[in-house]
């Protein structure tokens, strides 16, 4: 299936989450992933580099709260993985080179740009507009933490140093075991239908997570459902807090007793899980701006390797045209009309004059066209200054009574002639 027949089957009813082009202001377009991910070899989530990541919640029971320690599988654990599987895709579908390295980051990358960090020579950098959350596993971290000790190379190691008794090998970081589940939501705000697509390869071409991913923690993306709307739905933690209680209801009632048999259980039926977390995304959301999308499953399984090169093609041709025009704004401020002099502009001219030359008497001046309109005279019976355009009506200079001067650019656009002032040089400007 071609992108455009992909675009006909899903971009309709997708559209109130999406935007046609990139845009520089949040406009609360929301396209939100819901995935289960299952942990199909061992994987290390370490901070220290040692101990698993761990934290402690509680999840309210009938009859009391019961709390849990999940693994955590921290949001840079997910991002960092997708970012290099998605630099790799783009190297090989559209040749385009990049890096991990934040300042090196590019704008002609679309990956850069919709992950965020791209940044060029005209110092404009871009946030992210995929957004990702710790995600928690649904059972305890006692039951899928695994402690791994390597063998010892050879007796002089092996031995303590009274060279009386053997100790174990050093030991290797904390493993967490297969059939490990986290639900979570993968969010995007304000992208292309493109872009969407390049994700959605992302996430189902991606493989593997964690620390030494080249070599272990094999993953398995699960999609339940694609959402769009005006607002995010629930969060990673609620999802896996409500699959323990709803698996605890489904066989007995969640009280505590039932709630720490599913929390320290030493496997999970993922099929189970699969529906239950769909359904309490889903139940939650029905209360908010958030509708699923019909057939998300098809749209799943229409994005191959083609589809992602064309989305990559395009989007690379509309982050060109959105930099060019943020690149021309950032290069010049408008300031007033000329044909809105003396009128509705008065106001505007006389902060701009205030704010950039701090000259206060202007706020009681009088403002006049002289010399055939090609002359702007501010003036009280103490103070003056003029802004005279030149005969091609494309420069205006400014002359202040106190001997400071400027330039201003002057540009016919839609039949009105307006006037901006060039920026030169400044700080890196952020796109948000």
């Amino acid at each position: 299936m071609t992108l455009e027949e992909i675009r006909k089957n899903f971009g309709a009813e997708l559209k109130p989450g999406l935007v046609d082009q990139l845009i520089n202001n949040p406009s609360a377009h929301y396209i939100q992933i819901l995935l289960l991910r299952e942990l199909q070899s061992s994987a290390i989530f370490t901070t220290n580099g040692q101990d698993a990541d761990i934290t402690t919640v509680g999840i309210h029971a009938d009859d009391g709260l019961v709390d849990y320690s999940p693994v955590m599988m921290f949001k840079r654990k997910q991002t960092g993985s997708d970012r290099r599987k998605g630099k790799e895709l783009q190297r090989n579908l559209i040749g385009i080179e990049d890096t991990m390295a934040v300042n090196e980051m590019n704008q002609v990358s679309p990956e850069s740009i919709l992950y965020g960090s791209a940044a060029g020579e005209e110092a404009i950098s871009v946030t992210s507009r995929v957004m990702y959350d710790t995600a928690y596993s649904i059972r305890d971290s006692s039951v899928l933490v695994e402690e791994k000790f390597q063998n010892a190379p050879g007796d002089s190691y092996a031995k303590r140093t009274d060279d009386k008794r053997a100790s174990a090998g050093p030991r290797e970081p904390d493993f967490i075991m297969p059939g490990t589940l986290f639900p979570c939501v993968v969010t995007l705000r304000d992208a292309t239908f493109e872009e969407l697509v390049f994700v959605l390869g992302v996430t189902k071409m991606n493989k593997r997570y964690g620390a030494a991913t080249s070599r272990i923690g094999r993953m398995a993306n699960h999609f339940l459902g694609i959402y769009y709307g005006l607002e995010e739905g629930p969060a990673n933690l609620f999802l896996s807090q409500e699959i323990v209680r709803r698996l605890a209801a489904a066989n007995g009632g969640a009280t505590s007793e039932k709630l720490k048999k599913v929390i320290y259980s030493q496997v999970l039926d993922i099929e189970v899980v699969k529906g239950l977390t769909k359904q309490a995304f889903e139940d939650e959301i029905r209360a908010l701006n958030i509708k699923p999308l019909e057939g998300s499953e098809g749209l799943v399984d229409s994005i191959t390797a083609d589809a992602v090169r064309e989305a990559l093609e395009i989007q690379k041709t509309k982050a060109a045209d959105f930099f060019k025009l943020v690149n021309e704004k950032r290069e010049k401020k408008y300031v007033f009309s000329w044909d809105k002099i003396s009128g509705e502009d008065n106001g505007r001219l006389i902060e701009f004059l205030t704010k950039k030359f701090d000259i206060d008497w202007v706020k009681t001046a009088k403002i006049e066209k002289i010399d055939n309109d090609k002359t702007i005279k501010v003036s009280t019976e103490k103070n003056s200054l003029s802004l005279r355009i030149n005969d091609k009506k494309t420069e205006v200079i400014l002359e202040i009574d106190d001997g400071r001067a400027n330039k201003f650019e002057a540009k016919m656009e839609n039949d009105e002639l307006k006037i901006y002032e060039k920026k030169k040089g400044g700080r890196r400007k952020k796109v948000e």
